[in-house]
């Protein structure tokens, strides 16, 4: 089984329509938005790009601040951006394309965002991001980058549970469990100026939660 976001401009709607739901759930998610409130949106202002908007959750979030004048959502998937469209606020503009190619103009944006989008792009196609990301920032401006650190992830329900090895095997076929923890020393690699690293731990008991819904 691989990795269905890294080729969504790929897949059918089947499977898009019902990847919209877990986004949107998601980032509805408590644990999400206290996140979002505490380590992101009071740093946001101007122009900001998010890079692998989906359908906007997050998107229509940061267009909400008042300090946001402008916020362009950029994904790969015809479907996801249809969806966050018809939701979009006057502050908000979407587009297709990918990280490694930004149709954005150079020096443009106050911040670029990556919310749980880098773990989704091959590692391969990391520098060529990076890269563009700084070619689009102004000066002075900001990369946030928040995503999951596979490698700490822990889905046993005891200790002998025999579903850990089909979830180590995805994981270990998809994606490198420390890519995020890689972040500070290939950022500085690729020219950026790197700040706080944290990371921060979220127990999901939900029933009603994205990691258990069929």
């Amino acid at each position: 089984m691989s990795d269905p976001y890294s080729s969504i401009a790929a897949q059918p709607s089947e499977v898009t329509d019902k990847l919209a739901g877990v986004l949107e759930m998601r980032a509805a998610q408590t644990e999400q938005t206290h996140l979002r409130d505490h380590l992101l949106m009071q740093k946001l202002h101007g122009s900001v790009l998010e890079i692998g908007a989906g359908t906007g959750a997050i998107t229509r979030a940061i267009a909400a601040l008042p300090s946001v004048t402008e916020v362009t959502g950029l994904d790969p998937s015809a479907a996801f951006l249809d969806a966050a469209r018809a939701n979009a606020g006057p502050k908000e503009i979407y587009v297709e394309g990918y990280s490694t190619s930004l149709p954005v103009a150079d020096a443009s944006a106050d911040a670029v965002v990556l919310w749980t989008t880098l773990s989704h792009i091959p590692v391969e196609q990391h520098a060529e991001s990076y890269a563009e990301i700084l070619r689009v920032l102004k000066p002075g401006g900001v990369l946030h980058v928040f995503d999951n650190d596979l490698g700490s992830w822990e889905g046993r329900l005891h200790e002998r549970d025999p579903l850990d090895v089909p979830v180590r095997a995805f994981l270990d076929l998809n994606a490198d469990p420390l890519a995020l923890r890689k972040i500070p020393v290939a950022l500085a690699a690729s020219g950026f100026e790197v700040g706080p690293y944290t990371v921060h731990t979220v127990v999901d008991e939900a029933e009603d939660t994205y990691c258990r819904r069929a």
